[in-house]
């Protein structure tokens, strides 16, 4: 396994940062819960493979748009959510850490769903003004 750390050379971290990320990155792949996720991740995909979320709930899921490990990845997610009333499949362009690369997108997804801002398309910068007029 090889832990992916090119996500970090477009944000603004510094080398000793990078570094350190990149220590515990090692350090936590070894971890008892991380290797007993990748020993059962067949049957755990096969055991949610059918599996649904309730109505009313807000499901947002982050999905890299073009998902190169498992064929109808995608397509799996919007089934998932297919009934929920607040349901979403958001796909942006990047990698699998897109927690790392779009965490304003994300934060800006979620205040919308919660109805605490609203903008009509992934647009950083109209999120943030909207969430401090809506503050201010």
């Amino acid at each position: 396994m090889k832990p992916d750390t090119d996500v970090y050379d477009e944000l603004p971290y510094d080398d000793q940062t990078i570094e350190q990320i990149r220590i515990l990155m090692h350090k936590n792949m070894y971890n008892p819960n991380l290797l007993n996720e990748i020993e059962h991740m067949y049957s755990n995909f096969k055991g949610a493979e059918n599996s649904t979320f309730p109505k009313n709930p807000p499901v947002i899921f982050f999905i890299q748009a073009n998902h190169p490990a498992a064929e109808g990845w995608i397509t799996e997610h919007e089934k998932q959510i297919k009934d929920s009333v607040h349901g979403k499949v958001v796909l942006p362009k990047g990698g699998h850490y897109l927690y790392r690369s779009h965490s304003k997108e994300i934060v800006c997804v979620h205040l919308t769903l919660h109805r605490l801002v609203s903008y009509t398309h992934l647009d950083n910068k109209r999120c943030l003004i909207s969430l401090v007029e809506g503050i201010g």
